[in-house]
């Protein structure tokens, strides 16, 4: 489900839409924008670091900090080659997009196969991303209905 509230989603949309700036800049040959990709690169990377907190998996937390280590290097590679720097910020790019992905729920369904009872219940709540009360408006919502189609008052 895509999900616009969701800051995963945001982030997920923001690494691929630099990911295209970056690729188009190193087909066009262009290395004026070098310095404010890296700098949009190392803002995605902290926000996505800092979602990453979040979470109980300490490989992925693990991985964002190498992926951070390693980008203060970028200043430092091939200083007077910006085309170089750009090839190297695009495969950075693309680790940082592999990681962000695995911060975004993929395993959910998708709106239209909720009941309709659970969307009117929590649907707002979890796309603010308030998911333990969503949860519980979702449960007294169904076990509500289950009620009122058994007879049990």
């Amino acid at each position: 489900m895509k999900n616009e509230h969701n800051d995963e989603t945001l982030i997920l949309d923001q690494v691929e839409d630099l990911q295209k700036r970056t690729r188009t800049a190193i087909k066009s040959g262009s290395d004026a924008l070098t310095h404010s990709l890296v700098v949009e690169y190392e803002k995605l990377l902290s926000n996505a670091w800092i979602q990453s907190l979040f979470l109980l998996n300490e490989q992925l937390k693990y991985e964002f900090s190498l992926l951070q280590t390693e980008s203060a290097t970028i200043p430092s590679k091939s200083k007077d080659d910006p085309l170089a720097q750009l090839k190297w910020l695009d495969n950075s790019i693309s680790k940082l997009e592999m990681l962000v992905k695995r911060l975004v729920p993929t395993d959910m369904k998708t709106e239209s196969e909720l009941h309709p009872r659970v969307l009117d219940a929590s649907g707002k709540l979890f796309h603010d991303g308030h998911y333990t009360e969503a949860i519980f408006n979702a449960f007294k919502a169904l076990e509500e209905y289950v009620r009122e189609k058994s007879g049990i008052k």
